[in-house]
């Protein structure tokens, strides 16, 4: 039994309340799709029938993923109605309210599965990932961009701090995000093909970790822990999480600090007997000792 660490109802909650204003905080989705459009630039193929799931891209940017893939049928999925809405003026887009965690296709039915920040919050992970590889055609595509482990590890370490000190106890408040390893060893638990995991760090700068929470909430990446401390925090809370960040940091001195986030990349195909395969191991013709020398 899959163990429930996110609370998919709040998880909706607060994507339907970003919704409304979601276009003046959504810079880290914007760096993080042309990341990804920078990766689809290198595959050639034409993949017709494309199910992207995130309606957090803005219309410009899913208008480019759509480009780059060459896609003639698209479905948006999202959890949240609210976001969905905000592209319901293309006609060329099917909208489908969908949790990640339940993919609506049949067996073999797209050529390409795109998520952008939707990976990171589901509570069977390795079974979403299986329902991708399982909807893929031979050869077809699929491509993920997510936090990493080392998003936010400061403000981790300093709310933790705080929290001792404060309440003599902890609680979670910032998602336990997976490293480039694991993820990899799950893509390929999943049966893809050719798995290829890279991340990218972003520095962003804020004048207090009231701004930071307010990007964090207005992006739709609320607490959505099943786990997570339901009461109101104090704002001794805060105002001590922001001490120990600045002071451990290097920041006490300085008007602003920065923040740390992680984006993995994860690339994987779903297997055919047409892709490159590995060489058997003593094919070679050369010895890594000779090259090295």
């Amino acid at each position: 039994m899959t163990a429930l660490i996110f609370d998919k109802a709040r998880l909706r909650q607060l994507r339907n309340a970003a919704a409304a204003q979601f276009n003046d905080t959504d810079f880290l989705i914007k760096a993080t799709v042309k990341s990804l459009i920078d990766r689809l630039s290198i595959i050639t193929p034409k993949f017709k029938t494309v199910a992207i799931y995130g309606a957090r891209i803005n219309e410009d940017d899913l208008d480019a993923i759509i480009a780059a893939l060459n896609a003639e049928t698209i479905f948006v999925l999202d959890v949240s109605e609210h976001m969905l809405a905000r592209h319901s003026k293309n006609p060329q887009i099917h909208l489908v309210q969908s949790d990640s965690e339940w993919l609506p296709f049949a067996n073999q039915a797209l050529d390409a599965v795109i998520a952008v920040f939707e990976h990171h919050s589901l509570n069977d992970l390795p079974g979403a990932l299986i329902q991708a590889r399982r909807a893929l055609r031979p050869d077809g595509l699929f491509m993920a961009a997510l936090p990493g482990g080392d998003t936010l590890y400061e403000l981790r370490e300093a709310m933790t701090k705080a929290e001792i000190q404060i309440y003599d106890g902890l609680s979670p408040h910032i998602f336990p995000f997976a490293d480039k390893q694991q993820y990899g060893a799950l893509v390929q638990r999943a049966g893809f093909a050719l798995p290829v995991v890279d991340s990218e760090y972003y520095q962003v700068s804020y004048t207090s970790i009231y701004k930071l929470f307010a990007d964090i909430k207005s992006m739709g990446e609320g607490n959505s822990l099943t786990a997570r401390h339901k009461a109101a925090l104090m704002r001794s809370f805060f105002d001590l999480s922001e001490s120990l960040y600045r002071q451990e940091n290097g920041y006490a001195d300085d008007k602003r600090f920065d923040v740390t986030f992680e984006i993995i990349h994860i690339i994987g195909w779903a297997p055919h007997s047409n892709q490159q395969q590995p060489l058997k191991p003593g094919s070679a013709d050369h010895s890594l000792a000779d090259i090295l020398s």
